[in-house]
């Protein structure tokens, strides 16, 4: 059985693959204009105090989106092997 997580529970410097988005049609359109779809890998950056915004890493550029936004983001997350093993193969 997989490890599902909300976004928002990572540690700093962890990286997770997003598996699904638990979010409105406004929300997921906001998400995936920004790149956040299904099957990308994405690194918590940073997280703010108080429930402030998060700065997320994605395909090598750095977002910072608000934490009810980044809390929609259902991850699985992953090791560093397992996100060497994904690079090496493309």
């Amino acid at each position: 059985m997989e490890n599902k997580v909300s976004f928002i529970t990572l540690a700093e410097k962890q990286k997770g693959k997003v598996v699904f988005i638990r979010a409105g049609f406004r929300a997921k359109k906001r998400l995936f204009d920004l790149g956040l779809t299904e099957g990308t890998v994405v690194q918590m950056s940073k997280k703010a105090l108080f429930n402030g915004p998060i700065e997320i890493i994605i395909k090598q550029s750095k977002i910072a989106i608000g934490w009810g936004l980044a809390a929609k983001l259902i991850v699985k997350p992953l090791k560093n092997s397992d996100v060497n093993s994904k690079m090496a193969k493309k």
